[in-house]
């Protein structure tokens, strides 16, 4: 049997390699311990694993449906399509008419946990589809991300164009002397994108101690985050691109105050 970490530090502090293990009437001998899985990864979490030949019944060689799922790790992701045609030709070649009424069989092979999620919330019910769902499910979740995150930032539009409205005087004495529109534009959004970078870079620090805190917290049974740089480049990748939208249409209108109406106070 192999067993997890803290099964091991439970019943064999000591060391558990080759120590005997009794699971109902079946004694096992323990030859290999694996870190903790942590709850949210269902299908592969246990705390013991025994070989499939080990079961009490041998029913599930001759039923055709059962509570078993198989778990294939490929060397390289790129032979998963190869995998696939595999897998449904062994699946052409079984008799349906040996099983119970079924007309055909067909499986499916799931790339990852978020497809076989995928599937189950976008097309139910179709396990030999070999088409993946992942990327449909990607779209919606990035739509609600940018429909939620853009209500934000238009009401950052509107403290930014407060904030620039009330240094008028300051951009009325730099147009006088000489400024450019396009200079200020450019100057008024850098300090935009300055600001935003830096609560983008606290709120994502703030978030990997709050993750490094639900971990420790026990909540969520051998929870492990890590932060992912793919992820944290695309979100500031997404900071600086609401950035930019939030500070364009403020330092537009700002820049293009008359220099005479902006030393009075004129905002029009």
């Amino acid at each position: 049997a192999v067993i997890t970490r803290g099964t091991r530090d439970l019943l064999y502090p000591q060391g558990a390699l080759d120590q005997s293990l009794r699971i109902g009437d079946r004694d096992f001998r323990v030859i290999g311990v694996v870190e903790d899985v942590p709850i949210y990864n269902k299908h592969p979490r246990s705390d013991v694993w025994v070989p499939l030949g080990n079961q009490a019944s041998a029913a599930w060689r001759d039923n055709w449906m059962g509570s078993m799922l198989a778990a294939v790790r490929l060397t390289d992701s790129r032979a998963l399509p190869q995998v696939r045609a595999e897998l449904a030709r062994r699946c052409a070649e079984i008799d349906p008419d040996d099983g119970p009424g079924y007309d055909h069989i067909s499986a499916s092979l799931d790339s990852s946990p978020m497809d076989a999620l995928a599937r189950e919330l976008l097309a139910p019910g179709t396990r030999g589809d070999t088409n993946s769902y992942l990327g449909r499910l990607a779209a919606l979740i990035i739509g609600a991300a940018l429909l939620f995150m853009s209500l934000p930032a238009l009401n950052l539009v509107n403290l930014n164009l407060s904030r620039m409205l009330e240094r008028a005087s300051e951009i009325g004495v730099r147009r006088a002397f000489g400024a450019t529109a396009g200079s200020l534009i450019l100057q008024l959004l850098i300090e935009n994108l300055l600001i935003v970078s830096a609560g983008g870079v606290l709120a994502l620090g703030c978030t990997q101690l709050i993750l490094d805190g639900i971990a420790r917290s026990g909540l969520l049974q051998n929870a492990s985050f890590h932060l992912n740089l793919r992820v944290f480049g695309l979100a500031l990748v997404l900071v600086v691109v609401f950035s930019v939208l939030s500070g364009i249409l403020p330092a537009w209108r700002t820049a293009r105050l008359h220099p005479v109406h902006a030393l009075k106070g004129n905002q029009r």
